[in-house]
């Protein structure tokens, strides 16, 4: 067990170690961008972007018209990361050009045995980690059973946070890109089901461990979210 954790550790620190070395060359690689190249890669982002609108239902135009945004305004929120993306893109490349990198065969069939570890997790259900398995090793509770499907559940997240839209819009919103896959009564119990949630369980957020930032949305009382532990959600209800 202990050579196990100094084996993680020291894998950790060399992971560190190459990210810090990444980003200290990135930082003063002299590197002139074409225009062009950061104006590919914003496509690039954009179309993933829409692609992943388009699993939810929702097209970018009808997006960007909820959101109050134009093509000028909506393209210049990716520049930054585009122009960041494309440098680390030609840095990498100059350093593998330099180095003369190769992959082995043990390497490659490394990554496929971490893949199949991780969709065996994915197609794992979640469940409280305080209530134990049956007799028989099987989930005694889904979170999906508390809080609806996945996927309602993150619509309803993403744009009550990242765009601030009221219970109203949100429920729009959710008809629109989620309607042909649930009723609308089934969308509107659980969206009241959210709002409720939400605010009852802000105390457990107020005295939360430090963790990670993913994507855009924060719940962290140490980061982005700022919320009194008994308020209410009366003002919010559908």
């Amino acid at each position: 067990m202990a050579q196990q954790k100094r084996n993680e550790a020291a894998k950790k620190s060399g992971a560190g170690h190459v990210f810090a070395v990444i980003g200290k060359v990135m930082e003063n690689a002299t590197v002139e961008i074409p225009e062009a190249m950061i104006e590919r890669q914003i496509d690039s982002m954009i179309r993933n972007f829409e692609a992943r609108l388009a699993q939810q239902g929702l097209k970018l135009a009808d997006f960007m018209k909820y959101t109050g945004q134009d093509e000028k305004s909506f393209r210049g929120q990716y520049r930054d990361q585009a122009e960041k993306s494309v440098r680390a893109n030609l840095v990498l490349e100059a350093i593998e050009n330099v180095e003369n990198f190769e992959v082995s065969d043990e390497e490659i069939d490394a990554v496929f045995t971490v893949a199949d570890a991780l969709r065996d997790i994915i197609d794992t259900p979640i469940s409280p980690e305080l209530i134990p398995a049956d007799a028989e090793g099987n989930i005694t509770q889904k979170t999906e059973d508390l809080v609806g499907p996945y996927e309602l559940h993150d619509f309803f997240l993403y744009y009550a946070l990242r765009w601030g839209f009221g219970p109203k819009k949100v429920f729009r919103l959710a008809l629109y890109a989620l309607g042909g896959r649930y009723e609308r009564d089934f969308i509107l119990k659980w969206l009241k089901n959210f709002y409720r949630r939400f605010f009852n369980q802000q105390f457990k957020r107020s005295c939360m461990p430090d963790g990670p930032k993913v994507g855009s949305v924060c719940l962290s009382p140490r980061g982005d979210w700022r919320m009194p532990s008994d308020a209410s959600s009366a003002l919010w209800r559908l």
